[in-house]
């Protein structure tokens, strides 16, 4: 008899267990991450996350430009159009779960974006005669 109450005992345990609380982990994993980059003046530089989550559930996102929140920008994808000196700057993204009750987070590297200006040509008009598939210097 004693066993039997034992084995039921052990039965309920493993039944009830998963609802009774148990701290799972639900800490986002980041997998792959832009890297730091050269921009040229005027493109567009696209920074994007990938990161699963432990429990399958939906994760969220909040991007930061030199430690400042980006409003608006909660996806996987940050799309800086026009780029220009302003946007030269450390970007990180901070990927979210929750978990029953619980919120765990995660922080991606810092990756720093550095403008590349456009080179300026200058042209001056000369009164030499050059003829078609010569060069000139």
């Amino acid at each position: 008899m004693i066993m039997k109450c034992k084995h039921h005992i052990i039965s309920f345990l493993l039944l009830f267990l998963p609802f009774a609380g148990i701290a799972q982990n639900c800490t986002p994993v980041i997998s792959a991450f832009s890297s730091s980059a050269n921009v040229c003046e005027t493109a567009t530089q696209t920074l994007q996350v990938t990161a699963s989550s432990p429990n399958n559930s939906t994760l969220t996102y909040v991007w930061y430009k030199n430690g400042a929140v980006i409003p608006s920008e909660n996806t996987n994808r940050l799309v800086i159009s026009n780029f220009s000196a302003a946007d030269a700057q450390a970007y990180y993204v901070q990927v979210s779960n929750t978990c029953a009750t619980s919120t765990a987070s995660v922080t991606s590297s810092v990756i720093n974006l550095t403008l590349i200006n456009k080179p300026t040509v200058s042209l001056s008009a000369s009164q030499e005669n050059v003829c078609v598939g010569t060069s000139y210097t």
